[in-house]
């Protein structure tokens, strides 16, 4: 059976899984002649072998799946193989002898780990018919199980094509001027070099002088990809920070909702965010987002009720915060609300999209909303009366 367990894309190996090693080939084992007197040690014969997870052996002792081991590097292995059964004259296998040994795996993942060892998954390579350590079968072959399948969205059509059609295949303009260089080694260059005094920057500190320059490249004439590429959610950890898999490197991978709605079901790493420019919550077009999400909620506390206020805490259901994340991420970024709540959605159960959550706002931009100017704020009390479909 699938069980739907994956590390880097790939499904784990345990003993509940269906995967399997096919043909690993050649195993060569002296076999006995047909009709003809046997010579010793017999005529040696290359065989495909084949190998099952369901005979895990050695696997994890307290992390499970399904109740039962997933399969780590070195000591985990598949207790026997099958296919080279008929060389069986006295000396077997060719290399160490052995007909039947035991299969272990020659890949991992390098970065995911059970009770301190790597584990192994879909794809990676294994070698069979083992009498530890050596392998009669030692070219490596496959285990294969099942890839993660790719998500699917039907609300997202006319964000994809967008990114088709302004995106270059190369990424070339995925992260123009400054979004391709780090945020700090910009603050540094711009801590360096203060602004004249009379100059609209004169007095800014360094990172409100980044972002803001940043967020102007975003939303200016060669910034048509980065925008596109926003109503793309990536989780906080996605790399390469090439602006295609993961943000750019002078950005910031914004979580909506905030990670403090979100982080009872998700990690921070794991979590989707939007790219965005500056690096608190009250600078650039991430400052921007945060200021927009505490004025909405604000509204939708006092207009419609749909939220309360305890203090500094708004509390709604989990699909309120996605509903609000979306709204306002449409209202400044020009994405599909639809396409951000179904993308959203995905990362949690029913159960979890209906459980009461609380966004601290005075930790995540507080209640100037300095960012937003009048437009900005006008267009989210206009998004107030239909919200949530009203």
């Amino acid at each position: 059976m699938a069980n739907n367990v994956f590390a880097n894309g790939q499904e784990i190996a345990c003993k509940s899984g269906a995967g399997d090693v096919k043909a690993s080939f050649p195993d060569v084992c002296f076999t006995p002649p047909d009709k003809v007197p046997p010579t010793p040690p017999g005529i040696p014969i290359p065989y495909p072998v084949f190998s099952k997870a369901k005979d895990t052996d050695k696997g994890s002792k307290k992390v499970v799946i399904s109740n039962k081991p997933i399969m780590k590097r070195d000591s985990s292995n598949f207790k026997k193989c099958k296919g080279d059964e008929a060389g069986k004259a006295a000396k077997k296998g060719m290399i160490n002898s052995k007909l039947g040994g035991k299969v272990f795996f020659a890949a991992w993942s390098m970065n995911v780990k059970a009770e301190g060892k790597n584990i192994v998954r879909h794809m990676d390579f294994t070698t069979s018919n083992h009498a530890s350590p050596q392998a009669n079968s030692a070219v490596p072959m496959a285990f294969t199980d099942t890839p993660d399948p790719p998500v699917t969205f039907n609300e997202c059509n006319e964000e994809i094509n967008k990114i088709k059609e302004v995106c270059d295949e190369d990424g070339s303009n995925s992260c123009p001027g400054a979004l391709n260089t780090p945020y700090k080694t910009l603050w540094g260059a711009e801590k360096s070099i203060p602004p004249t005094e009379g100059s609209i920057e004169f007095g800014m500190r360094p990172g409100k002088r980044v972002a803001r320059s940043s967020t102007s490249i975003a939303k200016g004439e060669g910034g048509a990809c980065v925008r596109a590429r926003r109503c793309h959610l990536k989780p906080h950890k996605a790399n390469p920070k090439d602006g295609k898999n993961g943000c750019c490197p002078g950005q910031t991978p914004h979580h909506i909702p905030p990670t403090s709605v979100t982080n009872k079901f998700v990690t921070h790493a794991n979590a989707l965010c939007i790219c965005l420019e500056g690096t608190n919550h009250s600078i650039g077009s991430h400052g921007e987002h945060h200021h927009g999400t505490n004025f909405l909620l604000e509204q939708l506390f006092q207009v419609r009720k749909l939220v309360t206020k305890t203090g500094k805490y708004y509390s709604a259901k989990l699909k309120t915060h996605i509903g609000v994340a979306a709204e306002v991420t449409e209202i400044q970024n020009g994405c599909n609300k639809k396409c951000i709540e179904e993308q959203l959605n995905k990362q949690f159960s029913d159960n979890q999209l209906n459980t009461e959550v609380g966004h601290n706002a005075s930790a995540m931009g507080g209640f100037s909303y300095g960012k937003l100017d009048d437009n900005g704020k006008e267009s989210i009390v206009k998004s107030v009366k239909k919200f949530g479909g009203a």
